[in-house]
């Protein structure tokens, strides 16, 4: 009785572990895929609607993602979150969209927004790709160390 307790254990913990390892490519795709939808949405209210820069936020869809949370943070001037998931140059790509959103004319604006709209769309891919390869590797690899863990122990 006691020893299944453990082997049930060991496998739910070694999978669990796996599953909270491949969370940060879903988080890092996920942001990307809010920063790409947030792009070609404001160079759609640029064109169309004119609306201003925090309205345009306010309204977004996805208020809750980490993406529209940090661009809040660094249009306030406040102290930007630390997202495990980002590396350095996330955060200096981020910084460098952000410091000219809103900054200058509307012709200016939709050429910037295209200029990123191809870098955006790049990272966007490589994090699915990365999504792709790394969950499903963290997953198997979870269980097939806990079903190591498991026949070691019986």
């Amino acid at each position: 009785m006691g020893k299944t307790i453990v082997v049930i254990l060991t496998f739910g913990l070694s999978i669990l572990i796996s599953y909270l390892l491949s969370l940060k490519h879903v988080k890092l795709h996920n942001f990307y895929l809010d920063f790409f939808t947030f792009n070609n949405c404001y160079e759609n209210q640029l064109s169309y609607s004119k609306n201003t820069l925090p309205s345009i936020i306010e309204n977004f869809n996805n208020r809750d993602s980490d993406f529209i949370e940090l661009l809040r943070r660094y249009m306030d001037n406040r102290e930007v979150v630390n997202l495990s998931y980002l590396k350095d140059e996330d955060y200096l790509l981020i910084n460098e969209y952000v410091s000219t959103l809103g900054k200058t004319d509307e012709y200016s604006q939709k050429q910037f927004i295209q200029n990123y709209k191809g870098i955006i769309s790049k990272n966007l891919e490589n994090s699915e790709v990365s999504k792709k390869r790394y969950c499903a590797l963290y997953i198997k690899l979870g269980f097939f160390i806990g079903l190591t863990l498991v026949i070691l122990i019986l």
